[in-house]
């Protein structure tokens, strides 16, 4: 049994991630997720498609080893084009020429670091709803499907 234990609120893209850092850390990790699981249904209904993957979160990938996973299908965007009411436009770069950041999958995203928190031995609870949280107790109650 792990020396250290953590349960997470969520297994999105926050979540995940934070799961899988503490498992690589020998931490004890469980998710509990009010949502059905991602790989076996599509929950993403209704959210954004792909979101702007920067630097920062390429470094958070990096460590912990999915970058190759989740920028396989990436579209670099090295800029912005902004359309004022009077009907000029202007470009706005997102960094020096040369300079991208990568519009990804939400869904691919998500779906990469679930993989990852499971294979570093974090469990994840589906279809769960934490319904307290003692912050004083460092305690926190869900019901699990």
């Amino acid at each position: 049994m792990a020396e250290r234990t953590a349960v997470i609120a969520g297994a999105g893209l926050a979540g995940a991630l934070l799961a899988t850092r503490l498992a690589q850390r020998g931490w004890g990790v469980t998710i509990v997720e009010r949502r059905a699981d991602p790989r076996r249904a599509n929950v993403y209904e209704g959210r954004s498609i792909n979101l702007a993957l920067s630097t920062r979160g390429l470094n958070a990938l990096t460590q912990i080893g999915v970058t190759d996973v989740v920028v396989r299908g990436a579209v670099p965007m090295s800029g912005r084009r902004m359309h004022a009411v009077d009907g000029t436009r202007t470009y706005q770069p997102y960094g020096r020429s040369g300079q991208a950041i990568l519009s990804v999958s939400r869904a691919a995203l998500n779906i990469a670091l679930l993989d990852a928190a499971e294979h570093a031995g974090a469990m994840v609870l589906f279809d769960g709803r934490v319904v307290d949280v003692d912050v004083d107790a460092g305690a926190m109650t869900a019901e699990i499907a």
